[in-house]
């Protein structure tokens, strides 16, 4: 909250948003507040709550990071899952201990 908070222009009296603001919003509410863990919605909705009240000017700014953290979450326990299947299957394959050691040396 501090990033979001702290960084960027002053407060502006008027904030104008158009029809694609209000898709990445709606976006935004369905996969960081009702299709999500019961965590990451309150997360989101305390971050929304707590911008519209410190610095509503920063609101479309904290929009935007909770779906960058959604999505960058989700990618990332997805690469660990390939990861893991991945060492899985090659220790599978060739473990090391069949090895002889003349064979570990090159």
């Amino acid at each position: 909250m501090a990033f979001i908070l702290g960084h960027g222009e002053g407060v502006r009296s008027r904030i104008s948003s158009g029809p694609e603001d209000v898709r990445v919003f709606l976006r935004t509410l369905w996969s960081c507040v009702l299709n999500a863990t019961p965590r990451r919605a309150w997360m989101t909705l305390g971050m929304f709550a707590e911008t519209l009240v410190k610095r509503p000017s920063a609101f479309r700014r904290t929009v935007s990071f909770a779906l960058m953290h959604s999505t960058s979450t989700s990618t990332a326990r997805r690469c660990a899952a390939s990861c893991a299947r991945s060492s899985a299957s090659s220790k599978r394959r060739l473990p090391c201990e069949a090895l002889p050691i003349a064979a570990w040396r090159g």
